[in-house]
């Protein structure tokens, strides 16, 4: 998910919608904000309501960012070397925090 999502997307006070976008699973609805002045860009998703053998999200460094860290909840995700997480067996609405630091 958000695979195709280029940088620029990401600067600070941006906002990304898909809603009730239709899948093979159900519809799935998902919203980032940018937050970098507070370090961080969040995505809300809601799951579809079947569940998705295998479901990763993307999300490239923001512009003059980079991605330190992703956590949903309590739970310290890890990201892959292409910068994916797995949201494999998720199910409902949740938020994932990517949080950030500027870049040198």
């Amino acid at each position: 998910m958000l695979d195709a999502v280029p940088p620029q997307w990401l600067v600070d006070g941006t906002e990304v919608r898909v809603e009730k976008a239709p899948t093979a699973f159900g519809e799935v609805t998902v919203r980032v904000a940018s937050r970098l002045k507070q370090g961080e860009v969040v995505v809300e998703a809601e799951a579809p309501p079947r569940p998705v053998g295998t479901w990763t999200l993307r999300l490239p460094n923001p512009p003059g960012h980079t991605i330190t860290g992703v956590r949903i909840g309590a739970d310290q995700l890890r990201r892959d070397p292409d910068g994916r997480i797995d949201l494999t067996g998720r199910m409902g609405k949740f938020a994932v925090v990517f949080s950030t630091k500027p870049s040198k």
